[in-house]
């Protein structure tokens, strides 16, 4: 296992990769020659160390979008000589109308991720560069890094955009400074006249790992340290336009009474839960799995559900208890509460042809017990109609089967998503570190054009596990920061993925499915026959934009 120590060592080299770059002394405000160069690229390039400049680099950022958007491009720092400290701020962003604090503007340096193997299942095509070999992905909590001569230092500039903003143009600087020189590159940003709708239309999911959070900042699991820093967690996934939450249901103490009744408490399950409400997180809670293969091996032929653990109330003796004794006291809560027709359940994970029989057994178990509560599961298989509410096939399954799911969706037999982990690869879209950036983002054009409503991945925060177990980036997309979660490339190339499909449902409210559909076609024409080229895809997006804005009511 990799310990937080050790993850904080393979980030450290991240502040000494550098590079070459375009002369912009002309924006300089002071006198002084800089020891760098600057360049300026859209969010989604890969810039490794030694990435060359354009041959026409772009001398300032330019920005186009929505209230309650944030957008993003790369400033990339060349040093002609070691430095020993480099700095990235931004100016409040002024227009005729308003302004835009510079608070709003996140000037965050690009670490870069060692990768020992490329994705097991993808072709030296598909991947951005042969492993082993630096990739960047973290995004640095460091507001001055050192910068050594022979190695690129990309920074993301990110603005969040106020739902109050008034449309329209406002302009400000991104200042770069090192020896006493200072270069102040122009942002200018437009703000559209509308905003993204303040809860996400998608459902998303990226389970995390808990204990993984207690290990990482050496805190106890559930003390007072850990609720604060899952506050910070809640909070960055709300960002992110995460709104589907996953409920441990370990979180319920159940206890046996004298006259052999049982009682549940519930203080840890609404602490948790309420905290991902507050955040914006918590439009559906995702109960967590109840059972699971019998001797944990793939091809293993049947699922168990275990028994619940269960105190004695005088003694303090566990004796364990029935899933059909624990699901009726999780039920009466979750009504309760007001949460029941927002829960859905996982009866276990995965099921494949060799063992989908004894998984059906299994979730009609969870279904007698609890018939109120949604069951939704990962699977292998085409579909599983009368036996799980909430369908999600891993994205090659989706593709292979779409025409009995999508008609299976449309008789009202299922809710549809689809979800990825360390496959598929290939030309499939995927979030994976050594993927090009327009695959994560892409995720979510599936989303609408397939007609898919939701989207689950498993690998949030995995830390404890070996980056690249199974294959690089799948088991976390973020890093753990001072006082929460720090961000990756990949994190907030999803998110503006997420964006775009808001763009493409606002665009289907104001010019119908048909013309939405025909413009996202421009760019994936299947799900693994898409358009390559980041700015080609900006460029669609870009026309989203102005067609919302000339179709608004």
């Amino acid at each position: 296992m990799r310990t937080f120590p050790a993850i904080i060592a393979l980030l450290m080299p991240a502040t000494a990769i550098f590079g070459a770059g375009l002369e912009v002394s002309k924006a300089m405000p002071t006198k002084q020659k800089p020891p760098f160069s600057i360049w300026v690229t859209h969010s989604m390039d890969t810039v490794f160390k030694d990435t060359p400049a354009p041959a026409h680099p772009s001398r300032e950022i330019s920005l186009l979008a929505a209230g309650g958007e944030y957008e993003s491009a790369q400033l990339v720092i060349a040093p002609r000589k070691d430095i020993e400290a480099v700095t990235a701020s931004a100016t409040a962003l002024s227009g005729r109308k308003g302004r835009i604090p510079a608070g709003r503007v996140q000037c965050r340096f690009v670490g870069y991720q060692w990768v020992e193997e490329n994705s097991k299942a993808s072709p030296p095509e598909e991947v951005t560069r042969k492993a082993p070999a630096w990739f960047p992905d973290p995004l640095l909590e460091e507001r001055c890094v050192s910068a050594k001569q022979g190695g690129n230092q990309p920074v993301l500039v990110t603005v969040s955009v106020p739902r109050s903003a008034t449309a329209g143009v406002y302009r400000g600087k991104v200042r770069i400074e090192a020896d006493g020189a200072r270069v102040e590159v122009p942002l200018t940003l437009e703000v559209l006249p509308f905003s993204l709708p303040k809860k996400p239309s998608l459902y998303v999911t990226n389970w995390f790992s808990p204990g993984a959070i207690a290990n990482a900042y050496k805190v106890k699991l559930y003390s007072e340290e850990f609720w604060i820093l899952l506050r910070a967690f809640a909070r960055d996934m709300a960002e992110h336009r995460q709104n589907v939450v996953m409920v441990p249901p370990d979180l319920v103490d159940v206890y046996i009474e004298a006259d052999g009744s049982l009682t549940f408490d519930f203080p840890r399950f609404d602490r948790w839960v309420s905290i991902f409400e507050k955040a914006g997180a918590a439009e559906r809670l995702e109960i967590m799995h109840l059972g699971g293969r019998t001797t944990n091996e793939w091809e293993c032929p049947t699922f168990t559900i275990p028994k619940r653990p269960a105190l004695v109330r005088a003694t303090g003796e566990r004796k364990d208890i029935e899933i059909e004794q624990f699901l009726p006291g999780l039920v009466k809560h979750l009504k309760e509460k007001g949460w029941l027709e927002k829960s859905i359940i996982h009866v276990a994970d995965e099921p494949i042809a060799v063992n989908v029989e004894s998984w059906k057994a299994a979730s009609r178990r969870v279904h007698a017990a609890a018939p109120e509560l949604c069951r939704i599961d990962a699977i292998h298989v085409p579909g599983l109609p009368g036996d799980l509410e909430v369908w999600v096939p891993q994205l090659n399954f989706f593709d292979e089967s779409y025409e009995s799911l999508r008609q299976a969706q449309q008789k009202g037999l299922c809710e549809l998503w689809f979800y990825t982990a360390w496959v598929p690869q290939g030309k499939y879209p995927n979030r994976l570190m050594d993927f090009p950036l327009i695959k994560p983002r892409l995720l979510h054009w599936i989303n609408f054009l397939y007609g898919a409503t939701g989207y689950l991945h498993w690998g949030l925060n995995w830390w404890d596990l070996k980056q690249g177990t199974f294959s690089p980036g799948d088991e976390w997309i973020i890093y753990p920061g001072k006082r929460g979660p720090r961000g990756s490339l990949r994190w907030e190339a999803m998110r503006d993925g997420l964006e775009d499909y808001e763009y493409f449902k606002l665009l289907a409210q104001r010019r119908g499915e048909k013309h939405a559909m025909a413009l996202g076609r421009k760019i994936m024409r299947t799900i693994t026959d898409y358009d390559r080229d980041p700015k080609r895809l900006l460029e669609v997006r870009r026309q989203m934009a102005r067609e919302i804005v000339a179709a608004r009511p």
